[in-house]
């Protein structure tokens, strides 16, 4: 197995991939957003301003060009997974309640001490 050092970028040589947009300047005029599954363009400093709504898999999400975004691709952008957060287990949402309740109602028994 051959393993990676960095990335497998695009070689400076071949230049930056874009894809043409064909309403890129009435969009910049109207501020209207343009709709794009092309995740792998790179955005370009004429870019800078446009609203695009960037296809993730299961919906567009929109995306502000700032400079700060200039040589990246669209695709960073917009994640494809969910965020991942932890739940309570079932053990513990059915305690938690109880718990609770004994620890006020000791509070309260040694208050009216």
């Amino acid at each position: 197995m051959r393993t990676t050092l960095v990335s497998l970028a695009r070689s400076a040589w071949k230049g930056p991939y874009f894809t043409a947009f064909p309403n890129l300047a009435e969009a910049l005029q109207t501020n209207t957003a343009i709709r794009t599954s092309a995740r792998a363009c790179t955005i370009l400093p004429n870019f800078v301003g446009l609203k695009l709504l960037v296809h993730n898999g299961k919906e567009y999400i929109p995306v502000n060009i700032t400079a700060q975004m200039v040589g990246h691709k669209l695709g960073e952008f917009s994640p494809t997974r969910k965020r991942f957060s932890y739940k309570f287990s079932l053990c513990f949402s059915f305690l938690l309640p109880s718990m609770i309740f004994q620890i006020f109602a000791t509070q309260r028994a040694s208050k009216n001490r």
